[in-house]
């Protein structure tokens, strides 16, 4: 008691404002002392005065959810319309977070818009949809809420906050209202606008459109209130959302993604054996091929990233028990990956083996998942579509591409995942487009069991690779994409008993945390490399260059540019870089549109040109480096 008294008289006295205006009420509010609040409202003190930030005393008695408070100044003027200096936020906002009805009664009865929306445009019915109350969200609908107002951000709706929070009971009252079910956020283009020098968007060529420079997918969002539910995992707003009418097959409009997909790519098995059982199209796939089928087998075996993956171990619905119900209700076991997944991994990226083209037994395989090939195969799967760089399930089954600290595997399952395939007929000698066998796979995770069962049944000890790599030397750590490569001298020492070829010298080394060095680059690609590394974008620089005639790089001839490019790709595929082929050929277009434009004087065109040869030969520059000559050109790097 005696701390309150002290209290009110030290409001009584300071007047703490550094615009000089008095905030007592404003604090004595923020305290929630009901006490010191009516003492100052009978002394006529501003019942609207904010603190510095914005906030009345309203603000902060719809912030403490002190109904008695809100009352008394709410009767002695205080407006409801206040907002705050940063956000524009009113305390009718501030108490529909809070979710209560007669806290938001107030605030109504007292002039508050049932529309009031912060500064991005975000409503009180989507902060009430946030708080989870159906009696609040009721409430602002009968009193007339757009009940499909969007935010300015992302054009988000009531019913998408509703689904991403799992307030199952607030979809069910906003779709009485008539909710858009279907309403979708906005689609962003991932893509780099590229300007001229007056900042003026230059178009985009239709060659563009399938850029593999900067790989993945370009566009996002497109996300309906299903879709967030489903990404989420919210199983009570799923069964919300479909109860009351949702497309459990409508498509994000950015990555094409199904409800299915989406949740099952996020390891929401129980959601989707939900949606399975509602309708849900099992072979929806998205711009990468990916199906719920293989998104399901991906899901359970994801590679270890710097952000945490879904833990599915704590789903209901096993990965097997929904790959079953979805074969059962009719996936197609064979479906391919089209490309790399977009979000796969979204960081610390280890893989050194290509997806593209891969089906969901393939990744069952490379998962080493027993159990789960063999239901595919009783499903229909094809057990011998290999990826589309020719690497098969046995040689995935193996070791081939694993990483260490970065793979996940079916733990104690390589040899009988490898047996499988064996059964199954696949070729124990086969070999991928870089040259690798099953065997390789072997000796590079060190696997003397494996190892010995595959020469047993045959396996080639003097397979090697296009680096000209032997089974030996894969087993001697080479550097790939692994951030940990080990070399296993008892896997060596076996290799060289059954007879494999002694490790591969290179300039007096054996291959150990190396790749073969290629061929001297030739001087005309120096020179292009080494020109284009020292050129600005901007079409004064190189106009200026061009001009100067720094180089003879875009003197070249059309067969001279395309001798130089297929020499990029041959490196590129040497270095393991994805899309060797299409990543060559993006950039001789982009070299040939170089030539043309500068030849034309049209210097926006050619500086983006220039963009796109820089970004795409991005590893060129490491691997070859030119170095001037007194008459300013390029020559190679002695």
């Amino acid at each position: 008691m005696v701390a309150r008294t002290l209290f009110i008289a030290g409001c009584l006295a300071a007047v703490v404002s550094s615009a000089g205006r008095d905030v007592r009420l404003a604090d004595a509010a923020q305290q929630g002392d009901a006490q010191a609040v009516r003492a100052l409202l009978k002394e006529k003190v501003d019942v609207n005065a904010a603190q510095g930030d914005g906030m009345t005393p309203l603000h902060w008695a719809a912030f403490n959810d002190d109904l008695d408070v809100a009352t008394l100044l709410i009767s002695a003027g205080a407006s409801p319309k206040a907002t705050t200096r940063v956000g524009a936020i009113t305390p009718l906002l501030i108490a529909c977070k809070n979710g209560n009805p007669a806290m938001v009664k107030a605030m109504l009865d007292a002039g508050a818009g049932p529309n009031t929306a912060n500064a991005d445009g975000a409503t009180a019915l989507m902060t009430a949809a946030i708080s989870g109350s159906a009696d609040t969200v009721t409430l602002l609908l009968k009193r007339g809420a757009d009940v499909n107002a969007r935010e300015s951000a992302h054009q988000q709706t009531a019913l998408m906050f509703a689904a991403a929070e799992n307030r199952a009971g607030v979809i069910t009252a906003l779709a009485a209202h008539g909710a858009d079910l279907e309403a979708a956020t906005t689609v962003v283009s991932l893509e780099e606008d590229k300007l001229d020098d007056n900042g003026n968007p230059l178009p985009k060529k239709e060659t563009e459109a399938g850029s593999t420079v900067t790989g993945g997918n370009t566009m996002m969002g497109g996300m309906t209130a299903l879709l967030f539910a489903a990404r989420e995992g919210h199983l009570d707003a799923v069964r919300a959302l479909v109860a009351t009418g949702a497309n459990v097959n409508r498509l994000s409009a950015g990555d094409h993604s199904s409800p299915l997909v989406i949740a099952v790519s996020n390891g929401h098995y129980e959601v989707g054996q939900f949606l399975v059982d509602h309708g849900a199209d099992p072979n929806l796939a998205n711009v990468d091929g990916l199906t719920p089928l293989y998104a399901t087998i991906d899901m359970q075996y994801a590679p270890v990233s710097w952000a945490p993956n879904p833990l599915t171990v704590q789903e209901k619905v096993s990965h097997l028990e929904l790959m079953k119900s979805l074969l059962a209700h009719g996936a197609n076991p064979n479906a391919k990956l089209t490309r790399k997944l977009w979000f796969r991994p979204t960081s610390h990226n280890q893989q050194w083996i290509s997806t593209v083209g891969t089906t969901p037994f393939w990744r069952a395989a490379q998962g080493t998942d027993e159990p789960a090939m063999r239901a595919l195969v009783a499903g229909g799967a094809d057990p011998r579509i290999p990826s589309a760089a020719g690497t098969t399930a046995l040689m995935v089954a193996a070791g081939l591409g694993y990483a260490g600290n970065f793979s996940q595997n079916l733990p104690d399952s390589w040899l009988a995942a490898v047996k499988y395939c064996l059964e199954l007929g696949l070729d124990i000698n086969a070999a991928d487009n870089q040259g690798y066998t099953a065997l390789h796979g072997a000796a590079y995770r060190g696997d003397n069991g494996l190892v010995t069962f595959l020469v047993e049944q045959g396996a080639r000890l003097d397979a090697r690779t296009r680096r000209g790599w032997s089974v030996t030397d894969m087993a001697n750590a080479p550097s790939l994409r692994s951030s940990v490569p080990l070399a296993h001298p008892d896997t060596i020492a076996l290799l060289l008993k059954a007879g494999a070829p002694p490790l591969t010298p290179i300039e007096g080394e054996t291959i150990l945390g190396s790749g073969r060095k290629a061929a001297p680059p030739s001087p005309e690609m120096v020179a292009y490399v080494g020109w284009m590394r020292t050129v600005s974008f901007s079409s004064n620089s190189l106009k200026k260059s061009i001009e100067d005639r720094q180089a003879d790089a875009v003197q070249m001839d059309a067969q001279t540019l395309a001798d130089i490019f297929a020499e990029v790709r041959e490196y590129w595929t040497r270095s393991n870089t994805g899309d060797a082929a299409g990543l060559a050929k993006s950039a001789l277009d982009a070299s040939m549109n170089l030539k043309a434009a500068a030849a034309a004087g049209n210097w926006p065109e050619a500086g983006a040109a220039m963009k796109t040869i820089s970004g795409t030969c991005g590893s060129c520059h490491t691997a070859h480096r030119g170095e001037k000559t007194p008459d300013g050109r390029y020559s190679i790097k002695k």
